[in-house]
């Protein structure tokens, strides 16, 4: 009896290994996803960031050819962070629903 319970043993062990084995896998395959969905959410601000620096800059544009009456107002900014707030949350959730 004791060469079944050494070979049964070892067969759990074996078991063992290889769950554990698929379980390492499946995590680093979670940081990959999570990686790639850092990366796009990274680059996504980069873009917003750029915009809202064009926009800026076309706002100062404009403020040099009325003399510095700017028609930007305020709330228009506001807004403008609201959108892109939005963008950025629709982005993330769509990286998400992806993952």
């Amino acid at each position: 009896m004791a060469p079944d319970s050494t070979a049964d043993a070892e067969v759990a062990r074996l078991a063992e290994h290889e769950a554990a084995v698929a379980r390492a896998q499946e995590v680093e395959k979670e940081c990959a996803a999570s990686a790639e969905r850092d990366a796009a959410a990274t680059r996504a601000c980069d873009a917003l960031d750029r915009t809202r620096r064009e926009r800026k800059a076309a706002a100062a544009a404009l403020d040099d050819d009325n003399g510095g009456d700017s028609s930007v107002s305020a709330s228009e900014d506001a807004l403008g962070d609201l959108h892109n707030a939005l963008l950025l949350h629709e982005a993330a959730a769509l990286l998400n629903l992806h993952a």
